[in-house]
């Protein structure tokens, strides 16, 4: 579980880090004044985004409204920040430019007694940088899914721009892996795809929304690794008692022949 572990970790440190861009920009109370133009405003919120890890920010009012002349009221995203919750959405399609982009929403803020929302547009493959680096043989894969079965993030990028769901794919074996995935905290699964075998790891993602982080590798070569291992550990082993074999016959030698000559003089 140690690589599902160690992403699973640097996943809620970025998630850490977009919580504090957003509070940061949240702060700014001037973006929440309808006194002063929406142009002016919303220039203001492009200057916050280009020193955050967002591609740009914008704010929505109590009904979903945006600067953007948008209504977000139907999002899991706006409707969790209207709860004081923070939220990570899956990839969703823009609805300004139909763009594929992760969104992420804070606590809503309350400002001359309305309430808004301030969230942000993220590259939709944010959370899948450096994935695509990892290998541990053919057919190797990392996927984060979130609480419905979509992929979050991959290692295979086009299965994240494709909004692609484990839970909708037709074959039968990996809608079975994602439901076990769904329904437990952690676990080991076997399964078959493709013709070929493999075993996966997960976890839950503390700090999201349900997601799951999934590391899959070929069965085969998994197992040929462990009996390598073990044929190492075998071996260095063997040497080990061997020379610990060796290094005692030599000190005993030491101390024996000297008792010998000793008794032969007497």
């Amino acid at each position: 579980m140690s690589l599902a572990n160690s992403y699973s970790q640097t996943i809620q440190t970025n998630i850490e880090n977009l919580q504090d861009d957003l509070n940061a920009a949240a702060s700014n109370l001037m973006i929440f004044n309808d006194a002063v133009p929406a142009d002016t405003r919303m220039s203001h919120l492009a200057s916050l985004a280009a020193t955050s890890h967002f591609k740009d920010f914008s704010i929505a009012r109590s009904d979903g409204t945006t600067l953007n002349d948008t209504n977000i009221s139907d999002r899991e995203y706006f409707q969790s920040a209207m709860r004081g919750e923070d939220y990570g959405s899956s990839p969703v399609v823009r609805k300004t430019d139909n763009s594929v982009t992760t969104m992420v929403a804070g606590p809503s803020v309350t400002y001359n007694n309305e309430q808004y929302v301030v969230y942000g547009g993220l590259d939709s493959l944010y959370f899948s940088r450096g994935l695509s680096s990892i290998d541990m043989g053919a057919g190797s894969t990392v996927s984060v899914i979130d609480k419905y079965g979509q992929i979050v993030a991959s290692s295979t990028p086009s299965q994240v721009e494709a909004l692609a769901n484990y839970t909708e794919v037709p074959d039968p074996a990996l809608q079975a892996f994602a439901r076990e995935m769904l329904e437990n905290e952690e676990g080991i699964a076997h399964y078959t795809y493709g013709g070929t075998d493999y075993m996966a790891v997960y976890q839950k993602i503390e700090g999201t929304d349900g997601w799951t982080i999934a590391v899959s590798a070929n069965y085969s070569e998994v197992v040929a690794k462990v009996v390598l291992d073990i044929i190492i550990c075998l071996v260095l082993s063997g040497t080990l008692i061997l020379v610990n074999i060796i290094v005692t016959l030599k000190v005993s030698n030491k101390i024996s022949n000297p008792l010998t000559m000793s008794t032969k003089r007497l």
